[in-house]
């Protein structure tokens, strides 16, 4: 089995415990939303009634007898348990990639290198058990996953006015507000996987320059499908020292391979040079056209006549919470449209 069939075995494992985090906090926020249903139906039933009767819905009717305030209070009251068992599986998870970063980098090198011997005391656990409890800008996970009950309400709130101002019907609107509660369960999972596979690539990471006497680097390698985006493609293959973090994008599914040196170097001639990992513009060059226009969409005419590279299709963007990475050029971007 070679090194690339091992990462992507390996990429398959990490992803069942990203399945089983994401299910968790699915089903909890799923109870969550059976409370503020309860309170969403006794509103609409009130707005319903107040329309048969005559009365005009309106912005001045949600504020009176406190009933907007009501449903904003209940929107908080049920995600803040929600946030309480999100991050305890968070954090639980970050522990279980630290565990399976290390496990994994070791297999990695001794399948790049099978004469490697490894010293586990040599892996600073100490500064991976720091990471644990926290998100790469340094906030609590807590206080992170407590702030989207806040960003939750805020959308309750602004769907129900704004379902009012045009007039919706109270199913419809109940519809609407039910709708806007998917963006905190989305943004919470993001920061959930995010954070896990920083974990996990840390540890690898770590690994690595524990044994910075057989390793050289790292060895950036996308999963090669049709989910990889161009900025991720575009990285393929490219060399990077182990005093850099893997500087990914949220959601990002990317692994680091271990770069060793070569037989050559260690002065054993006439042996079998290990396979190099080839960039993401050589592995696109030998697809289908077929492939290549979905990896690529509109962009796909311009670099098949050469007049753009993936790298030129991205761009640097430094975010506070998720730090540096790479996303793709807009089509603007690239004067494309």
């Amino acid at each position: 089995m070679t090194i690339f069939d091992t990462s992507d075995r390996f990429r398959r494992s990490l992803l069942q415990g990203e399945e089983q985090a994401r299910e968790e906090m699915t089903r909890a926020y799923g109870i969550a939303w059976s409370g503020i249903r309860e309170e969403l139906d006794r509103l609409t039933e009130q707005i319903q009634a107040a329309l048969d009767s005559g009365l005009t819905v309106d912005t001045s009717y949600l504020l009176q007898r406190q009933r907007l305030q009501r449903l904003e209070r209940v929107v908080i009251a049920q995600l803040q348990p929600w946030a309480a068992v999100a991050t305890d599986t968070l954090t639980g998870q970050q522990r279980a990639m630290l565990r399976l970063g290390v496990r994994h980098a070791v297999g990695l090198l001794h399948v790049s290198e099978p004469s490697i011997s490894l010293s586990f005391a040599q892996i600073n656990a100490g500064a991976l058990r720091e990471m644990v409890g926290f998100a790469a800008d340094g906030s609590p996970l807590r206080e992170l996953l407590q702030s989207t009950t806040r960003f939750a309400a805020d959308r309750v709130v602004d769907s129900l006015i704004r379902s009012v101002a045009v007039g919706l019907s109270p199913r419809q609107t109940a519809e609407r507000i039910r709708d806007s509660l998917a963006a905190p369960l989305s943004r919470a999972q993001t920061l959930a996987r995010t954070e896990m596979l920083r974990a996990y690539r840390e540890a690898t990471r770590q690994t690595y320059l524990a044994n910075s006497d057989v390793v050289e680097g790292w060895v950036w390698h996308a999963s090669l499908d049709a989910r990889t985006c161009v900025a991720c493609l575009a990285q393929h293959g490219s060399a990077h020292a182990l005093d850099e973090p893997m500087q990914s994008h949220p959601n990002c599914r990317c692994a680091m391979l271990p770069q060793t040196p070569s037989w050559s170097s260690l002065g054993l001639a006439g042996l079998q040079e290990r396979e190099p990992v080839a960039t993401g513009e050589a592995w696109l060059r030998l697809q289908s056209a077929a492939t290549q226009r979905r990896a690529l969409g509109p962009r796909w005419d311009a670099w098949r006549r050469g007049e753009l590279r993936l790298y030129e299709m991205t761009r640097e963007v430094a975010d506070r919470r998720w730090g540096t990475y790479r996303v793709e050029r807009s089509l603007t971007e690239l004067r494309l449209r």
